[in-house]
C-alpha cells in the first residue's frame, strides 16, 4: 500500500537535454515547423516526448522548455559565432593557410556551405530584429500621436478656466 501511495506522489523531474542528438532533433523539428505560436511549440513539444521516451521512462516535455532551450542554444551559437568571426579578423589568412595545409579539399566546400549557412541566419535574425525595432517605433509613433490628440482636445478646457 506504502508502495503505491509513494508512486502516485512521484513527480516526474524535468528533462535536461542531457544529450547532443536531443538538442539536434529539436533544432530539426523547429526548422522543420517554424513554430511561433505557443500552441505549435507543444505540438513540437509533444512530437519530441515521443521521440525521446523509452519503455521504461516516459518523456514529457512542454513548448515554453523546448522555446527556451532553443533560444539559449541559438544564443551560444551567436556567441560562439562572433568570438569566431573576432578571431578570424586578428588572423589574416589563418585558416586558407590550414585548409591547405592539411592537404583535404573536401573541407573547403563544406566550410563554404556551413559560412553561408550562418550569414543567412543571421540576416534572417536581423531581419526580425529590424522588424521588431520597426514595430515598437510605429506603436511609440502611434502612442504620440494619439497623445498629441488627446491634448488638442484638452486645450480647450484648460483654456476657460
Amino acid at each position: 500500500m506504502a508502495a503505491v501511495n509513494l508512486q502516485e506522489e512521484l513527480i516526474m523531474a524535468p528533462f535536461r537535454w542531457p544529450e547532443a542528438r536531443h538538442e539536434l532533433a529539436l533544432a530539426k523539428e523547429v526548422a522543420q515547423h517554424s513554430p511561433e505560436k505557443p500552441d505549435e511549440w507543444d505540438a513540437v513539444a509533444k512530437r519530441l516526448g515521443k521521440a525521446f521516451s523509452t519503455g521504461s521512462c516516459s518523456v514529457e516535455l512542454k513548448g515554453r522548455g523546448c522555446r527556451e532551450k532553443m533560444d539559449r542554444i541559438l544564443t551560444k551559437y551567436k556567441e560562439e559565432d562572433m568570438k569566431g568571426l573576432k578571431s578570424d579578423a586578428g588572423t589574416s589568412g589563418g585558416a586558407t593557410c590550414d585548409v591547405s595545409s592539411s592537404g583535404s579539399d573536401e573541407e573547403t566546400p563544406s566550410k563554404g556551405i556551413k559560412r553561408k549557412e550562418k550569414y543567412k541566419e543571421r540576416a534572417k535574425l536581423k531581419e526580425k530584429e529590424l522588424e521588431v525595432r520597426k514595430m515598437e517605433l510605429d506603436l511609440q509613433k502611434q502612442k504620440y500621436e494619439d497623445e498629441a490628440e488627446e491634448r488638442k482636445l484638452c486645450s480647450p478646457c484648460f483654456e476657460n478656466n
